[in-house]
């Protein structure tokens, strides 16, 4: 029994660190665009390669366009625009924020240290229109005005509660986290396994 337990230990622990090998080979080769920021560079996956990616002013690009919102850069000051362009702004807001994060290929830590303006035009809703409001996961992001979205403080305390959670929930997220954390478990389990 031992034997088995032993063999079929081992495999897993085979697949999990080629899993582990296949994932930093797919982040270490992957084109990148590196963003200095004061705490550091950050790499981000190449924007410019994008389908449907539009010139702008200043040599910005538009690199994402739908009916709820608007993503572009501007390399000159390596600033991010989130621009807002449906009337239910909170949805809107949280759909594009996932999207910009996921586009970059960066986490939420890195997305915070990136210079990003997210704002509503006074098209969509002169209340809000005017301000930047920044990723709202962020610690210098701001709440859309209570008057204008509805539960806005519900959601607001819940989400100052929540921001532990989400951090703990973002490091199983990353698949070689979760690679290394059964990595150990199975070691763990051989060894104590071993001493019975």
């Amino acid at each position: 029994m031992q034997k088995y337990f032993f063999k079929i230990s081992a495999f897993i622990l085979i697949i999990i660190l080629v899993s582990i090998g296949v994932y930093y080979y797919n982040r270490t080769n992957r084109e990148l665009i590196i963003i200095s920021t004061p705490q550091g560079e950050i790499k981000i996956d190449n924007i410019y390669k994008l389908e449907g990616v539009k010139a702008l002013s200043l040599n910005g690009i538009a690199f994402k366009e739908t009916d709820k919102y608007y993503l572009a850069y501007y390399p000159e000051d390596q600033g991010f625009i989130i621009a807002i362009l449906n009337p239910n702004i909170e949805d809107s807001r949280k759909e594009a924020e996932k999207e910009f994060i996921k586009l970059l290929g960066i986490n939420k830590t890195e997305a915070c240290n990136l210079t990003v303006e997210l704002s509503v035009p006074y098209s969509i809703n002169k209340e809000v229109s005017g301000k930047n409001y920044g990723l709202s996961f962020c610690p210098d992001g701001i709440p859309f005005d209570q008057t204008v979205s509805e539960g806005q403080a519900e959601n607001s305390s819940a989400s100052q509660s929540d921001s532990l959670l989400q951090k703990l929930m973002n490091i199983f997220k990353n698949p070689l986290t979760v690679a290394l954390g059964a990595a150990f478990v199975i070691v763990a389990g051989i060894i104590l396994f071993a001493r019975r």
